[in-house]
């Protein structure tokens, strides 16, 4: 079976000829498509859209392809189970230009080595303990992504205690993000934080704190 999809992929990517590519690879077990996967992954400039999916035993050949030039690519989604994993030295070789959402699940967060200025949207979901965020680190990153309109951070932070903060909304109102409509955080938080938010701002006692702003 996989030497058929094998075929088929390879005549449809011939088909397709240069045209820019959406591509969704969810495979939950260990299979024998290894080889067809990174046969999809060897067009890198070519796609688009750009989900993954795969099993511990795909990780490492599968991320030693984004490496590659990624001209074209937009969306970037990426699920993995091994925390272990070391992402490559440059992805993209150097950085997609065009990509404007973000969302890793379940892995580290390499963010340095992301151009985030035309980010509109970034979500990090279920973050290994060990690669938790900072927060006042994070916003230091969020300062660059000055087009971002969505952002979800799911288990992505060490503690959302800091934010209410009046020092870490000092420094949060210092960031200009003019396109910013959604904000939700979801991390651990103090049961005796008493900080009062700013009008626009709301918090409620599930440790899951949203914050619309308004523009």
């Amino acid at each position: 079976m996989s030497a058929i999809i094998g075929r088929w992929t390879e005549e449809l990517l011939a088909r397709s000829r240069q045209a820019s590519l959406k591509i969704h690879i969810n495979i939950y077990e260990e299979s024998q498509w290894l080889s067809t996967v990174e046969k999809v992954m060897d067009n890198l400039e070519r796609i688009q859209d750009l989900c993954l999916k795969v099993p511990d035993s795909y990780v490492e050949q599968v991320l030693s392809k984004l490496s590659s030039r990624a001209p074209r690519l937009q969306t970037l989604e990426i699920t993995l189970d091994d925390s272990s994993l070391e992402w490559p030295s440059s992805l993209f070789a150097g950085t997609p230009p065009a990509l404007h959402t973000l969302t890793l699940s379940r892995c580290s967060v390499p963010l340095s080595s992301f151009k985030l200025n035309a980010l509109t949207s970034l979500g990090l979901y279920d973050v290994p303990d060990r690669f938790l965020l900072n927060i006042e680190e994070f916003l230091a990153v969020m300062s660059y992504m000055k087009n971002l309109e969505n952002l979800c951070l799911d288990y992505a932070l060490t503690s959302a205690t800091g934010f209410p903060s009046s020092a870490v909304f000092r420094t949060f109102e210092k960031i200009d993000l003019p396109h910013l409509s959604f904000l939700l955080i979801h991390a651990p938080l103090s049961t005796d934080c008493r900080t009062a938010f700013p009008r626009k701002h709301s918090i409620d006692n599930s440790s899951r704190a949203r914050m619309p702003f308004r523009t």
